[in-house]
């Protein structure tokens, strides 16, 4: 039975499946038949409050990182293409695309400090609205966080040893069905592999017989036929290299163990654009912008949600375009460390609306 089949439903999960679809009409989704949302209620065991909320929140995450448009409108940093160890390449043995993710030869420090973290997210999200759109192309029932149900198997192959005693101890905390779905490959996995994939459809280099003489089937141009290999990040492509950013004409700002601080900035003019930057000194921050329309409000309207960033690694740079008078709210968040302050360093700059914003507009 497939995560979305709507067979053999019994009434309470009828009545989940409609609670669900009910509840979430006031939200944008790429989808809105019922195996959709069927996908999702089953992976948390029909709980419709969890569904709901899982919901909502990838609705969000597909607005704050534009997947409804991202295999047109996104073009993934060249360090990505080259040295992430990802990618599709063909079919298993029910037609379903097969992903390859090389933790192994992730250089993710390499990684972090060459590319900004959503260019990581949107590649992930990529990845899978191909997978989808693969899928589709095969007319085949769509049956993870943002993905639920999606997966037909999950093969795992030269894992470290310490691997299943690991596994064992995380094994609860994964749901059954997702467990269902683990295949750990031991010594003999170029054998053991070619029950779910043909070798017709494998690489050489995983035991296949695909791409001679390329055997590790990554010099493809389309996205549906092209693995990556990763390896280690050279040096070139960090981006603190190229965009080394002054201390000294920044303001510094400390922001105590486990708590958050705001910094106001009073906008007038409709069309103003902020310019800011930021690093913090060897730890992370959470950084996120708001706007309020009176001094004393307390009620903040969220412009760009409060996330983690790695200024530690990469600068965090950006334009915030300001559609209306009010006041911005620029806020930094540490009230998930309760060890540590963190030593933060920003510089913002007021573009008025008849300039040219420089930077990275959000």
């Amino acid at each position: 039975m497939s995560v979305g089949d709507l067979d053999n439903l019994n009434s309470s999960q009828q009545e989940a499946l409609g609670k669900l679809m009910t509840s979430l009409s006031d939200v944008t989704l790429p989808e809105r038949d019922e195996r959709y949302f069927l996908r999702w209620l089953r992976a948390v065991k029909f709980d419709v409050h969890k569904a709901e909320d899982r919901l909502r929140k990838h609705a969000e995450l597909r607005k704050e990182l534009g997947a409804d448009t991202i295999l047109t409108d996104w073009t993934p940093p060249e360090v990505l293409t080259k040295y992430a160890p990802t990618g599709l390449f063909g079919e298993d043995r029910d037609g379903h695309p097969v992903y390859y993710d090389g933790f192994g030869n992730l250089d993710m420090k390499g990684l972090f400090k060459s590319c900004k973290q959503d260019d990581l997210r949107k590649l992930k999200i990529m990845h899978a609205e191909l997978c989808i759109a693969k899928m589709k192309e095969f007319s085949a029932k769509l049956t993870a966080q943002h993905y639920p149900g999606i997966e037909n198997h999950i093969i795992f192959i030269k894992a470290p040893r310490v691997f299943p005693f690991a596994f064992g101890i995380v094994k609860h905390l994964i749901d059954e069905t997702k467990q269902s779905k683990f295949v750990l490959l031991g010594a003999n996995w170029r054998e053991e592999i070619l029950q779910y994939i043909s070798p017709e459809q494998l690489p050489q280099v995983y035991g296949g017989t695909r791409c001679e003489p390329d055997p590790a089937c990554s010099n493809f141009v389309s996205p549906f036929r092209k693995i990556n290999m990763g390896g280690d990040v050279p040096p070139e492509y960090y981006l603190t290299n190229s965009t080394q950013t002054n201390k000294e004409d920044m303001e510094r700002l400390v922001v105590s163990r486990g708590s958050s601080h705001n910094l106001e900035f009073p906008v007038e003019i409709p069309g103003t654009s902020i310019r800011w930057e930021l690093i913090t000194i060897d730890h992370d921050i959470g950084f996120g912008w708001f706007q309020k329309f009176e001094a004393a409000a307390n009620d903040l309207s969220e412009l760009i949600p409060v996330k983690r960033t790695n200024s530690h690694v990469v600068p965090e740079r950006g334009v915030l375009q300001c559609s209306s008078p009010g006041i911005y709210v620029m806020k930094f968040d540490n009230s998930y460390s309760w060890t540590r302050s963190k030593e933060v360093y920003y510089s913002v700059k007021m573009d008025p609306p008849d300039s040219e914003p420089r930077g990275q507009e959000v």
